[in-house]
């Protein structure tokens, strides 16, 4: 068991929830879809949320090609 396992085990946590997205709304979701992981024993859910093209949210990553372009 890892450092980190171990800290997990002792608290006697049950879940972990890894957050990546700069969309303050998909906060709002996030409590349903912990009842429903749990309410169906899931042991893992992933939520994604739709955003219209060129929807400008914010960043969490730049994307360059080879050529140096960013998109």
């Amino acid at each position: 068991m890892d450092r980190a396992e171990l800290n997990y085990h002792q608290r006697s946590l049950t879940s972990i929830m890894y957050i990546q997205d700069t969309n303050g709304l998909a906060f709002h979701s996030l409590p349903l879809m912990l009842g429903v992981s749990e309410t169906n024993g899931f042991i893992m859910n992933s939520l994604a949320i739709p955003r219209k093209a060129k929807q400008a949210i914010g960043g969490i990553a730049k994307l360059v090609n080879d050529e140096g372009q960013e998109r």
